[in-house]
């Protein structure tokens, strides 16, 4: 899933929106990845828990500094077969460095 800045400034701070529906969310791997080839790694499988389902707001310090225009894409896998999901929404939550 892609996301597309048009405006380019640097960040202060950005939190990462996820609304994810799945059935085992510890099974979840979560990456967040710009077209200029740096990636930042969200949850790794085995982190995530037993719940159901991920509403949360991620805080993601390894953007801040970073200038944020671009395309952004949301990497979302889950090697187990037994469990179903979609990410329903997503969105960065971005604040501009002054």
């Amino acid at each position: 899933m892609d996301l597309n800045v048009e405006d380019d400034f640097e960040a202060k701070s950005v939190k990462l929106q996820l609304d994810i529906e799945h059935t085992y969310v510890g099974d979840l791997y979560i990456e967040l990845a710009h077209e200029d080839g740096f990636s930042v790694t969200i949850r790794e499988k085995g982190t995530g828990g037993s719940a159901h389902d991920i509403n949360e707001l991620i805080d993601v310090p390894e953007l801040a500094g970073k200038t944020i225009g671009g395309e952004w894409s949301l990497l979302v896998s889950d090697n187990a077969r037994i469990d179903e999901g979609t990410v329903k929404r997503w969105a960065l939550v971005v604040e501009a460095a002054e």
